[in-house]
């Protein structure tokens, strides 16, 4: 665990990194309050770029009003741990580095993407996938058991992928050296 934590400390050290992790954490959350929102895109459309834009911020600040607490909590977690996930797989990439995580990482963001922020209405992608909300509210936490399945898987590809940077020889030089251009 130490091991993680060191090597997340040097990742995150570098602001590209930073600003990466939170554009693909807020990208996420404005999805999902897009994807809450999906009877007025349409209305938000017709508004033009700055009404559609201060619109699009009343809703971004509304949702917590319009979710389970611990629906949105677990919304916020998800974001900022897929943008954790894509910001480390780009350093990672970008050192060259090598090792396994990738499945795992690959199967947390499409567990994250897909489970509903709130079982009630059915927001996220299983509705697409055709599996009903009726079915996420016999779950015996309405659903949430989706979001928390994608937090541990993301959190474990989080650390798997941050440990694999130590422990090849490759990724240990380019962890040092390159990882921050």
């Amino acid at each position: 665990m130490q091991e993680v934590l060191r090597n997340l400390r040097i990742v995150y050290s570098r602001p590209k990194y930073i600003a990466l992790l939170l554009a693909v954490s807020l990208a996420f959350y404005e999805l999902n309050v897009l994807a809450f929102n999906l009877p007025s895109l349409g209305y938000l459309a017709s508004l033009g770029i700055l009404k559609g834009g201060e619109l699009l911020v009343s809703f971004s600040l509304g949702l917590p009003s319009i979710m389970s607490r611990s629906s949105f909590y677990a919304l916020l977690v998800i974001s900022v741990l897929l943008g954790m996930l894509v910001s480390l797989m780009v350093f990672k990439v970008s050192s060259r580095a090598e090792g396994n995580g990738g499945y795992f990482g690959f199967v947390g963001m499409l567990l994250g993407s897909i489970a509903p922020g709130c079982a009630a209405c059915g927001i996220g992608l299983l509705p697409l996938l055709g599996i009903s909300t009726a079915f996420l509210t016999f779950l015996p936490l309405k659903g949430l058991e989706l979001s928390l399945l994608a937090i541990l898987v993301l959190g474990f590809s989080i650390a798997r992928i941050s440990k694999d940077l130590t422990r090849c020889e490759s990724c240990k030089l380019n962890l040092e050296m390159k990882g921050g251009n």
